[in-house]
């Protein structure tokens, strides 16, 4: 505050006077504010690098805490992966296994040379899985489902021969961009369909269909077991369920007594191919 007093003499403040006092008084009033900005500028700015230091020193630890959680859910999840595919094959070939030596013990009793064969073709089965899970562990067996519908085939000829079980097939032309992904999922849910059906159905016949309509594959399994009022997913079928649904299709078993099993599979492919032909235009 700015005061001034004048008693000695007349007329000292006119109106110029006055005018030249509120400006300098003006003037001094903007030079306080400005200060009191600076030194809250000042304040602001020491605060803020405390805060930035504080901040990112908060990140950092939630990063690494990240990066730790996202290292365990990856170790996690190759894991399990693993167990499935030790799972799919395990299962498929250790059934096929015991029908073979349970012939092999039948024959024994009245033909020898044919008991024998049955028991080799159960070792070579034995040996053939362990190459199989050797190949799943390292991960050396990506390419083997290039040629699907030969693999399918195989593996039906296979389990035909080694279980006595009939097995007619409808494979039809199937796209040749599908991913790996896509035809592993098939073709162990084709072998775990296989090996539930005889296994927990005691089917001898068996209905299988693979055909691409409209945007979507079809795959359907039907055995002709002593089926079941309600079916409890055990762990095959759980992943073969997730395997389905992570590229975006659907799985449902209809089961009814003395009807057998329904194994029904939709995958849509439409966006899988449209992300392929962008791909190969990258490639480009």
């Amino acid at each position: 505050m700015l005061y001034l007093e004048n008693k000695l003499s007349r007329s000292v403040f006119t109106p110029q006077r006055l005018d030249v006092l509120k400006l300098l008084g003006s003037q001094c009033a903007i030079s306080i504010a400005n200060a009191k900005l600076y030194t809250g500028i000042q304040y602001l700015k020491e605060n803020l690098e405390q805060q930035v230091e504080e901040r990112t020193r908060s990140l950092e630890r939630s990063m690494r805490e990240t990066s730790a959680a996202l290292a365990e859910a990856s170790v996690y999840e190759e894991r399990n992966r693993i167990a499935q595919e030790i799972h799919d094959i395990v299962g498929h070939t250790l059934t096929s296994t015991i029908l073979q030596i349970e012939a092999g013990k039948r024959l024994l009793y009245k033909d020898m040379q044919g008991g024998v064969q049955r028991l080799n073709e159960a070792q070579d089965l034995v040996r053939h899985s362990l190459n199989e899970i050797r190949g799943s562990v390292h991960m050396l067996k990506e390419d083997k489902y290039a040629d699907l519908a030969n693999m399918l085939h195989e593996l039906i000829r296979d389990t035909e021969r080694n279980t006595g079980v009939i097995i007619h097939a409808a494979i039809h032309d199937l796209p040749e961009w599908l991913s790996t992904a896509y035809k592993k999922t098939i073709y162990h849910a084709l072998q775990e369909g296989l090996t539930n059906g005889i296994r927990h159905g005691g089917s001898k016949e068996f209905h299988f269909s693979l055909m691409p309509v409209g945007d979507r594959l079809e795959f359907r399994l039907q055995d002709y077991g002593i089926g079941a009022r309600m079916i409890v997913m055990g762990f095959g079928l759980k992943a073969m369920r997730e395997r389905v649904e992570q590229l975006g299709g659907s799985l449902s078993v209809d089961s009814r007594p003395g009807q057998g099993c329904m194994l029904w599979i939709d995958l849509p492919y439409q966006m899988q191919w449209i992300g392929e032909k962008e791909w190969k235009k990258s490639r480009l």
